[in-house]
């Protein structure tokens, strides 16, 4: 193994155990959020086109079924991740692995949310 692939499964393994050397902030969080929602409909438009091959789709930062259960609400994708942590825990990419992993983070995203509506 490189350097890089020990960091980062070093760094698997703490975020599925909830520790972090940096966590995410906030705003972090609600953006990849608000990115997660623009790329279920490029992905869309793109399949509708027929122009969308079999991983040619931008991939989500949050799991594809909270993304699509929370249908545009920030705050309810961000809560199904909280609710639902342990489907980010078990996903194989290392950046949802990290982001399901912080949920006190997770936690300040929402209530930050919460008090802007």
């Amino acid at each position: 193994m490189t350097d890089s692939e020990v960091k980062e499964a070093d760094d698997l393994i703490l975020a599925r155990h909830g520790t972090v050397a940096f966590p995410l902030p906030p705003t972090a969080i609600i953006g990849a959020a608000y990115r997660d929602f623009r790329r279920r409909e490029e992905n869309q438009a793109l399949a509708k086109e027929g122009g969308l091959a079999a991983g040619d789709f931008e991939r989500y930062a949050f799991a594809a079924r909270h993304v699509k259960r929370a249908n545009g609400d920030a705050a309810k994708l961000i809560q199904l991740a909280l609710d639902e942590w342990e489907i980010g825990l078990d996903s194989k990419m290392p950046m949802r692995i990290k982001l399901y992993g912080q949920r006190p983070e997770l936690r300040k995203a929402l209530d930050y949310l919460e008090r802007a509506a």
